[in-house]
């Protein structure tokens, strides 16, 4: 009878054990489950931060286009103003050689070429100072991008980490 007593005792610590183990093992699969689901958070926010950094890089270059396309047109009124004034110069060659009344219709004509040169200049000047604004706002697209990478990078640290420590747990618990 002793010996049945000892056997149910074994038998009972035996039991108890397995389910002590078995609570343990549970437990452990729980912890790797909860880390993997932080890190699969974390990853979701990185991807987040990574959709911005790529809107905001995106809205930077379509500024940056904008400017150089604004730059090329304030260059081409530049170009169309130097014409001109080609144009004034031959005009003023010929003049001497003309009855005052064609050498007055020149100067009529030089005076408006002249006020037409003004109005490529002042053209000229406003696309450019667009282009300076279009400029500055991908500046500040860009900087946001850089910000929004950054936060990127350390929520995928983050989520990197957690799934190595749900790695390492798993690799212990088995």
């Amino acid at each position: 009878m002793a010996e049945d007593s000892r056997n149910t005792e074994g038998e009972y610590s035996g039991n108890t054990r397995s389910a002590r183990d078995y609570r343990v093992h549970l437990q452990s699969y729980h912890d790797v489950s909860k880390l993997r689901e932080q890190g699969a958070k974390l990853e979701a926010k990185s991807a987040s931060y990574q959709s911005k950094v790529k809107a905001f890089e995106a809205r930077a270059m379509k500024a940056q286009h904008q400017a150089i396309a604004l730059r090329k047109k304030a260059g081409d009124f530049i170009q169309k103003g130097k014409i001109l004034e080609e144009r004034i110069r031959s005009i003023e060659l010929l003049i001497p050689n003309l009855d005052a009344l064609k050498a007055d219709k020149q100067r009529v004509k030089i005076s408006k070429i002249r006020a037409k040169i003004a109005n490529h200049q002042k053209r000229s000047k406003a696309l450019d100072a667009k282009a300076a604004l279009h400029t500055e706002r991908s500046v500040k697209f860009k900087e946001r991008a850089a910000a929004f990478d950054e936060e990127k990078q350390k929520y995928e640290r983050e989520a990197r980490s957690f799934m190595k420590r749900a790695d390492n747990l798993e690799k212990v618990s088995e």
